[in-house]
Parts: C-alpha cells; sequence; structure tokens
C-alpha cells in the first residue's frame, strides 16, 4: 500500500513529536528531578534547601584584605587576563559589596575575580574605559578571596541580608551553601 505525500508527512511530523516527547520527558527527570522532595531524600541530598528558582546567584566571601570599595574584574581561570570588566556606568552605590556578619561579604563577583587598585568612584570618574590589558596592570590582588559560598538564587531571599546574617551567625552557612573555596 503506497501512502500520498499528506500521509507521509502526517506521520512524519507525529514520529518527530513523539521522539521530541520522549527527548524532554527523558531531560525532565536530569533537570528538574532534585526540585522535588521525594527525588531529594532518594538522592540523600542533605542541605536545607535547594535552589529551586533562577536568578542572579547570591554568593558571599570573605577576602584577604579590604577591597569593598575596589573594582572588581573576571579573570580568565589562569589568571594571566581579564575577560570581563564593569562599564563606568555601572559603579551605581546598589553595585557595592554588601557587608555582612564575621566579615563576610554579599557582592557579584566569581571565584575567578580580581580587584584593581581603583576604587569605584575612581572608575566611575574615568573618561574612556582602559583595554583589558591595561585593567590587568591595575590589577591590587588577582586572587583575593579566602573563602567563597554559592547560596542559591537571590530571588529565594526575602530579606536577604538579615536572612544570609542569620545562616552565618547560627554556623549554618556549610549546611545551607555551597562552598566554592
Amino acid at each position: 500500500m503506497e501512502l500520498n505525500k499528506t500521509s507521509r508527512k502526517i506521520i512524519i511530523s507525529g514520529l518527530i513529536l513523539f521522539i521530541i516527547g520522549v527527548f524532554f520527558w527523558i531531560q525532565r527527570g536530569r533537570f528538574f528531578g532534585l526540585n522535588n522532595k521525594r527525588a531529594q531524600n532518594e538522592a540523600g541530598i542533605e542541605k536545607s534547601k535547594v535552589v529551586t528558582m533562577a536568578g542572579p546567584p547570591t554568593v558571599i566571601y570573605k577576602t584577604k584584605a579590604d577591597y569593598v570599595n575596589l573594582v572588581p574584574v573576571g579573570m580568565s581561570e589562569d589568571r594571566k587576563s581579564i575577560v570581563s570588566y564593569p562599564n563606568m556606568t555601572d559603579m551605581l552605590p546598589n553595585n557595592y559589596p554588601i557587608k555582612l556578619s564575621a566579615g563576610y561579604y554579599l557582592g557579584s563577583v566569581s571565584v575567578n575575580s580580581g580587584f584593581l587598585k581603583l576604587t569605584m568612584e575612581e572608575y566611575a570618574a574615568l573618561n574612556e574605559l582602559p583595554s583589558p590589558e591595561k585593567l590587568y596592570d591595575m590589577l591590587t590582588d588577582k586572587d583575593p578571596f579566602l573563602e567563597m559560598y554559592a547560596c542559591g538564587s537571590r530571588y529565594e531571599f526575602k530579606e536577604i541580608e538579615k536572612e544570609l546574617n542569620q545562616i552565618i551567625d547560627s554556623g549554618k552557612l556549610t549546611s545551607r551553601c555551597d562552598k566554592i573555596k
């Protein structure tokens, strides 16, 4: 029995949709399986909270020295070049790190961040953005972090500063957050 063109298109479309559906059904378990309580218990996850929503990361850290007013930049893994840096207009007070308990800060940094010798105010006053090579020459510390923790999405917190201080002060930092460094 021969199928006409329309019948073949319908069958092929149905098969493609079936394959896509099976793919997403399998992937659902991989990407979303740990977000439900039963899967967390079966996997033996002991964290008090598992990241369940997307959003800006909550990164808290301690540094070797006081870099709170200095400009953070992203460095390559080998720390031989700068791969990301803020625009001068990004140096707004609401982007400054927030001081937390026990010498920790909440800020927009990563384990590969370094700090420039320039304060945020000096950086904001620049007339033009220096090249990454010139910024590299302005680094004060290429490996500034003593400790760093990822505490999920910022959207998980209603009063982020208060809640992070409670986590730190109660000694639950390592059970609530993932240690990055």
